[in-house]
């Protein structure tokens, strides 16, 4: 599975991304806003947003990724406990909220129950198909 995680703390970005890939995600991560959003159309199964972040917010890039992908999950991690801006992110289709601090365990807890693609396949035919895990389209091998 493929994740985008953009989180401006460079530790907890380094953290979440080595946890991570220690079950086998393939995380691309970002410290700024406005890289994650050049990036946001690469194929990811998976959404991890923080909001406070610099050049571009996570809610507006979370209002970005709803133009591309109706469906695919959006987990936002922030500081923030207003409830303004924690209605704001479910309005804008997020799928889940988790405040900072939080255990790494509850974040991959909820990865797993949102986010994780079994090992499908739709095929196009017999030569083509679509691999859900790896976000790819294999065509002739």
């Amino acid at each position: 599975m493929k994740i985008l995680l953009l989180e401006d703390n460079k530790k907890l970005n380094e953290t979440i991304t080595k946890r991570l890939k220690l079950k086998n995600y393939n995380v691309i991560s970002f410290t700024d806003g406005s890289d994650a959003y050049e990036n946001i159309t690469e194929g990811f199964s998976c959404f991890i947003l923080d909001i406070n972040v610099p050049n571009i917010d996570g809610i507006n890039i979370l209002k970005k990724i709803r133009e591309y992908y109706k469906i695919v999950p959006v987990i936002i991690i922030s500081a923030s406990v207003e409830l303004d801006m924690i209605k704001q992110s479910y309005d804008f289709g997020c799928n889940d909220y988790l405040k900072k601090p939080f255990f790494i365990d509850e974040l991959e807890i909820k990865i797993e129950k949102l986010c994780n693609i079994q090992d499908s396949k739709i095929y196009f035919d017999e030569n083509s198909y679509f691999d859900f895990k790896s976000a790819t389209i294999v065509i002739d091998n």
